[in-house]
C-alpha cells in the first residue's frame, strides 16, 4: 500500500511541475491569460493598479480581492507585473484540460 501511495504522490508531483513550468514558459512569453496574486491584504482596486501598471486588463476577478485574471498583448508581461508588485503570475487554467469554453450564443 506504501509504494503504491508513493508511487501516485510522486507521479502528481511531476505532472504538477511539468504542467507548471510549461505554464510558466506561456506566461513569460506574454502568450494568453494569466493568474495575478498580489500581496496577501492588497484591495482588488490595488490589484488592478498592478494589472494597469504593467501594461494589462483586468479580465476576470478572482476569489479574493489579491487574485485576478489579467491579459496583455504585451512581451514579458509577466516581468512586468513581478516588477510591479505581484507575488506570483501563473498562466490561467480557466479553458485547460478537458473544460471548453462556452459559446457566446450560450449552450447549445
Amino acid at each position: 500500500m506504501i509504494p503504491a501511495l508513493l508511487l501516485a504522490v510522486m507521479g502528481i508531483a511531476g505532472l504538477a511541475w511539468v504542467t507548471a513550468s510549461r505554464d510558466s514558459q506561456a506566461a513569460e512569453a506574454g502568450r494568453g491569460e494569466v493568474v495575478v496574486v498580489a500581496p496577501p491584504g492588497a484591495s482588488l482596486a490595488q490589484t488592478i493598479a498592478i494589472v494597469s501598471r504593467a501594461g494589462g486588463a483586468m479580465v476576470a476577478p478572482g476569489r479574493f480581492a489579491n487574485v485576478v485574471v489579467a491579459a496583455s498583448p504585451r512581451a514579458h508581461f509577466a516581468d512586468a507585473l513581478r516588477r510591479q508588485g505581484a507575488w506570483a503570475v501563473i498562466a490561467s487554467p480557466r479553458l485547460a484540460g478537458c473544460v471548453a469554453a462556452v459559446p457566446d450564443g450560450g449552450m447549445p
